[in-house]
């Protein structure tokens, strides 16, 4: 009998599926912001609706750190 896996990311719990085809310009608007949030582009417009229709944004934003290049030579 095989097991049930037990790696990978913990459950969001229940979600629906909503699907949307916006213009290029809104897309490309939207996975930078969703991006700079540090968010997947699904997390993003979530919150994006949520905030729309007055309820609390399901996920917190990740505000990441620009890291700069390490200097590092070429290694042989």
């Amino acid at each position: 009998m095989a097991r049930r896996g037990t790696g990978g990311r913990p459950s969001k719990g229940d979600r629906d599926h909503i699907v949307s085809r916006p213009p290029d310009p809104i897309g490309e608007a939207v996975r930078a912001s969703a991006d700079k949030a540090g968010l997947s582009i699904s997390e993003y417009v979530a919150n994006v609706l949520a905030t729309a229709h007055g309820l609390p944004e399901p996920y917190a934003a990740v505000h990441q750190v620009d890291q700069g290049v390490l200097p590092l030579g070429r290694t042989a």
